[in-house]
């Protein structure tokens, strides 16, 4: 069903804002991996069970995860803009928690590192299995 609602009025107005957005970034990335062939889906949502003492489970969404055959085989998070962690991306809790899941992780900075992250799937496909384990890969700084 799709419902189109008429203005009450026009007093408001809506900027035309110069950078892109997260959401843009990941429409952009998206769409050059189905463009590959890629099964690719987004906001992909499970839950993260802790397993320490003092932890707890969370929602862990992730921007866009590659399948092969209804399996998830690479996980990429999406950022709009180069980001400075304090300790680094693999400190973060974030990286982390993804990195638990056995799959390469991704860290898109921008709609400039969509070339590298498209390399980063496609060196994965071309890698033998053995070197599939759990990676951090990003182009911070690149």
């Amino acid at each position: 069903m799709v419902a189109l609602l008429a203005p009450t009025s026009a007093e408001r107005k809506i900027p035309y804002h110069a950078h892109k957005s997260e959401f843009e970034v990941q429409a952009e990335l998206y769409q050059a991996l189905k463009n590959i062939g890629r099964d690719v889906r987004g906001e992909v949502k499970t839950i993260f069970q802790a397993k320490g003492k003092g932890e707890r489970a969370a929602l862990c969404r992730f921007d866009l995860v590659v399948y092969e055959d209804k399996t998830a085989v690479h996980i990429f998070e999406v950022k709009r803009r180069a980001t400075r962690h304090k300790n680094g991306v693999e400190a973060t809790r974030q990286s982390q928690r993804y990195r638990t899941y056995g799959l390469p992780v991704t860290y898109v900075y921008g709609l400039e590192d969509i070339p590298a992250a498209l390399s980063a799937i496609t060196a994965r496909a071309h890698a033998p299995q053995a070197q599939n384990t759990s990676t951090c890969t990003t182009t911070e700084g690149a």
